[in-house]
């Protein structure tokens, strides 16, 4: 029928070196989500269209929780993502204006999995 924990655990051990292969890492997420991009509304000031816009970090918390959003059309994306155990370094996401000079954080990974 099933196999035991360790038989899990394998499986799960190599879907993720295989996957590592085909990942993404943290740090290309971020940089995709704080790229430039145009916007499609008029500017409420001028009326102008098609603006170029950025979002920004201007003050971080003592704690860092980022979520990925891993499906779209209801169908779950299962690349492996690597990001760096220490020293993320998030300074070139903060606004220029910030007060905040120089971010690195700790990282550590809760990821839940649920086995039929």
């Amino acid at each position: 029928m099933f196999g035991g924990q360790g038989d899990i655990r394998e499986q799960a051990k190599s879907k993720c070196q295989r996957d590592v292969r085909y990942g993404l890492n943290l740090l290309g997420c971020l940089e995709r989500y704080f790229q430039t991009w145009t916007t499609t509304e008029s500017c409420i000031r001028c009326s102008k269209k098609q603006l170029p816009a950025r979002a920004y970090l201007w003050n971080m918390p003592s704690i860092l929780i980022i979520h990925l959003g891993r499906s779209k059309d209801e169908e779950k994306n299962e690349r492996f993502v690597d990001f760096p155990l220490e020293n993320l370094d998030i300074s070139s996401y903060l606004h220029p204006d910030s007060p905040v000079n120089g971010l690195k954080r700790e990282m550590c990974s809760i990821h839940y999995m649920e086995f039929w």
